[in-house]
């Protein structure tokens, strides 16, 4: 469930979008203001409508159908267990959740889980094995049953139900350490891959709503960025942007500590990248690398903050690693998604090829 950026606030707060197999249609259905939440849905009608519009427009059936969602409920950790039987271990982990969050009915928990290491216990333990770091993701099943309970009423059966962005390396791969980074208007997801591997996903809200709304401001930051970096190299014109039109740029006099201060979309950049940065140091950390390059290679952004000209740009400067735009892998045929909304299609396209890959 991702936001429209086609759509004002007041229309529309939140979308849906729905991608059929590679080479057929995809559609994106606005969902009126208010009637979904971070937390979850509050108005299950217009979910219902939403779902059954784009699926219609999309030219696709009811079977099959995989559902991502991010919510601020969502429980990421990382959790060392002892040696013990394969078959033990999600009730130890469902143990361990319950000491966390309690053990009411209603509170109960949705989980998955993936081992990230194992290492050899010291002393060996008596039952074998090898203690395990496993990487679990829970959610209250209230809150996925508050999406696909409209559903069913429609007799609409969701197959696959993710919750965060752990299906985006499905569709846009890459080799060594990748920071996928999925940026929604309040909720921002990032999952750091090793080869291929899970290693570290976090989620924290930011309001980047600013970022859609002003995104003529962001794109000015870019090209004043970019002038900037060729002055430093000795000159300080760039033919495409001339000086006189960028002295000009009211963001750039605020930047400049003009009397309007910062905008709020350069405040909303400024706490996305620090909080990425922190990300990234803390994961440096962990792996005790000497820099944070040894552990990201690469930041692959996606959503609809990411379709915003100049975002892109920015957090690259700022993190110091290559920054790409989410292209989801299309199949022969390809998929026709609407120009510069790639990035915003990426986790509806990364759930369609789970789909095909597990169903």
């Amino acid at each position: 469930m991702e936001p429209d950026r086609g759509h004002s606030r007041q229309e529309s707060s939140h979308a849906m979008e729905f991608t059929p197999l590679p080479g057929t249609l995809i559609a994106l259905e606005p969902l009126p203001g208010g009637a979904v939440t971070s937390a979850g849905v509050v108005n299950a009608d217009p979910v219902r409508h939403a779902v059954e519009t784009a699926l219609r427009n999309a030219r696709a059936g009811r079977d099959n159908v995989c559902l991502a969602l991010t919510n601020t409920l969502i429980d990421a950790r990382e959790l060392r267990l002892p040696p013990m039987p394969e078959g033990d271990i999600k009730a130890v982990i469902q143990f361990e959740l319950r000491q966390l969050f309690g053990g009411l009915e209603d509170d109960e928990r949705l989980l998955d889980f993936a081992v990230v290491s194992e290492h050899e216990a010291q002393p060996a333990s008596p039952k074998g094995g090898a203690a395990k770091e496993v990487l679990v993701v829970s959610v209250p099943r209230r809150v996925v049953y508050s999406y696909i309970t409209p559903l069913h009423e429609a007799r609409i059966f969701p197959e696959i139900v993710d919750v965060g962005v752990f299906s985006l390396p499905l569709c846009i791969p890459r080799g060594g350490g990748v920071v996928y980074v999925h940026l929604g208007p309040d909720i921002t997801n990032l999952l750091l891959v090793q080869n291929g591997l899970y290693e570290l996903t976090r989620q924290v809200e930011l309001a980047l709503t600013p970022l859609l709304e002003d995104s003529d401001a962001v794109s000015a930051a870019a090209r004043r960025r970019a002038v900037a970096l060729v002055g430093s190299a000795g000159s300080v014109f760039n033919p495409s942007f001339p000086d006189g039109r960028l002295a000009h740029s009211p963001v750039l006099t605020e930047q400049r500590g003009g009397p309007g201060g910062k905008t709020a979309a350069e405040e909303a950049l400024e706490a996305l990248t620090a909080w990425i940065l922190e990300t990234l140091e803390f994961a440096r950390v962990r792996r005790r690398a000497f820099t944070v390059n040894e552990c990201a290679q690469s930041v692959v952004l996606s959503g609809p903050v990411a379709t915003v000209p100049g975002v892109a740009a920015l957090i690259e400067q700022r993190v110091g690693i290559p920054v790409v735009l989410a292209a989801p892998l299309s199949g022969d045929d390809g998929l026709d998604f609407p120009e510069g909304s790639t990035p915003a299609f990426a986790l509806a396209a990364a759930m369609a090829y789970r789909g095909l890959t597990e169903l």
